[in-house]
């Protein structure tokens, strides 16, 4: 058997309401993981907007970041890798946040995913039924970011649109933050901004597309506002860590970041490179459907040819497992629902006073466990009265 290597990784994750980084062994053993709070803004007079702020998303990164490093000697850390919501990130043609609200709060520069105020973009977007719909099985959804794109140089042309230099998929702005590389992912490009990939390595914008939507300007300078360079999850980026990057997270400039993926995809590399639970030897990847839940679930199953599934998303070219498509589907918000289920029942506030010394996550599941336990109690108690 080969001696362990000694060493760390460090994996963050950036969900909907928070951060989470772990601190890993480069054989996969957790050490140490961190939360942090991210906020979320719903500008006044517009119901479906959200909106978030990526000076505090990469904040947060930071903080998590010192809090699972600050013990250990950095130099033993060997890279650090991303994964994030589907969020539409835009940036000045200085590459600061700009606004995309309505009422021009500065900070806010991120249509969240769940951001539906452009219903009426992809509604528009589907009657044309073009081809490149068909890896979305058919139909797009208001929360990928073709129609925030177009609901930004509608709405906001003067304000927004004219002032962009670069929009970026989350995921792709924590590499672009932490490396100044302006590449992107296989995984953000192919299932949320229409990017064709096939087994074949041929690949590009379809500039037809775009320009039936009234896009077409994204095409100067050769892509330079949604990107160019796309590589797979998992490949290095530029040179690694900046100089500034390093110093706010504490680690040392240079250490390699990997090439990002979405949060839902990064979970079922998660699900699939579990082993000691299974007998990796009578696996096939292309047998293994994964359930990934958070604040909505997706469900994601890969393949070695293109499937094409009416209603499904996919087939996506190196989204997931290198040389594989997948496939995904499953319902948006439903971990958003049960949040709602639990912050609105009787005693909550009760509960939650009681909880405050505990995580975000853990208070939320201990929470849920004592209103069971008082709906039982409840119920007893009506029981006997009866």
């Amino acid at each position: 058997m080969a001696p362990k290597k000694h060493g760390y990784t460090i994996g963050v994750d950036v969900g909907t309401g928070s951060v989470r980084a772990a601190l890993m062994t480069l054989q996969g053993d957790f050490i140490k993981g961190a939360v942090k709070e991210i906020g979320t803004w719903r500008p006044r007079g517009f119901p479906d907007f959200y909106q978030q702020s990526s000076t505090d998303v990469w904040q947060a990164v930071c903080n998590a970041v010192r809090d699972i490093t600050y013990t250990i000697d950095v130099k033993m850390v060997k890279g650090i890798g991303f994964d994030g919501t589907c969020s539409l990130v835009v940036l000045d043609k200085k590459s600061n946040p700009l606004s995309v609200s309505p009422n021009g709060e500065p900070d806010q520069n991120i249509i969240l995913w769940m951001d539906h105020r452009a219903v009426g973009e992809a509604e528009l977007i589907n009657k044309l039924h073009h081809a490149v719909l068909q890896t979305l099985g058919g139909k797009m959804s208001p929360e990928m970011a073709t129609p925030k794109l177009m609901w930004l140089k509608r709405q906001m042309f003067v304000k927004c649109w004219t002032q962009a230099g670069h929009f970026f998929e989350l995921p792709d702005f924590l590499t672009w933050r932490a490396t100044g590389a302006f590449s992107r992912s296989s995984c953000t490009m192919t299932c949320a901004w229409t990017y064709q990939i096939d087994a074949n390595e041929k690949k590009g914008w379809n500039i037809d597309f775009f320009r039936q939507l009234g896009l077409e300007d994204l095409a100067e300078n050769n892509w330079e506002k949604i990107g160019s360079e796309i590589l797979a999850p998992g490949e290095p980026c530029g040179k690694g860590l900046t100089k500034q990057a390093a110093s706010e997270m504490g680690l040392l400039e240079g250490i390699p970041v990997a090439t990002s993926t979405i949060d839902g995809n990064a979970g079922a590399i998660g699900m699939i490179c579990v082993k000691e639970k299974i007998d990796a030897a009578s696996l096939s990847l292309d047998s293994v459907l994964c359930l990934v839940s958070g604040t909505s679930n997706c469900h994601l199953f890969s393949t070695d040819r293109a499937v094409y599934v009416h209603g499904l998303w996919g087939p996506f070219y190196n989204a997931v497992v290198p040389g594989m498509y997948v496939n995904e589907g499953g319902q948006s918000a439903s971990g958003s629902l049960l949040d709602f289920i639990i912050e609105t029942h009787e005693a909550y506030p009760e509960i939650r006073a009681k909880l405050t010394s505990v995580t975000y996550h853990d208070r939320k599941y201990k929470v849920f466990l004592k209103m069971l336990q008082h709906q039982k109690e409840y119920r007893q108690i009506m029981e006997g009265a009866a």
